[in-house]
């Protein structure tokens, strides 16, 4: 990897999908909302998070779901997909 000008970033948006969590996930919402739409591209965990991006309109570059418990080889797609977005450039 190469050190590069940063013209787009990217985010891994982990959410819950259910549970006692509404705060937790309202709080995370609001600061992604404050990244800029322009510049910023979101790769998404858990479906409360997709919903948020497709209601928003933001750029969604990757969906993943996991179950309760996310298991490592889950966790590694998401961390492979984000390697090689950063790779492609």
């Amino acid at each position: 990897m190469q050190a590069r000008p940063v013209v787009k970033r990217a985010v891994i948006l982990v959410s819950t999908d259910r549970g006692l969590c509404g705060g937790l996930n309202s709080n995370l919402f609001r600061e992604a909302s404050k990244l800029d739409a322009q510049t910023t591209v979101f790769i998404t965990a858990g479906k409360k998070a997709a919903q948020f991006i497709a209601r928003t309109r933001r750029n969604l570059a990757g969906e993943f779901t996991y179950k309760d418990a996310p298991t490592f080889a889950e966790a590694r797609a998401i961390s492979k997909f984000a390697q090689a977005d950063v790779l492609e450039g």
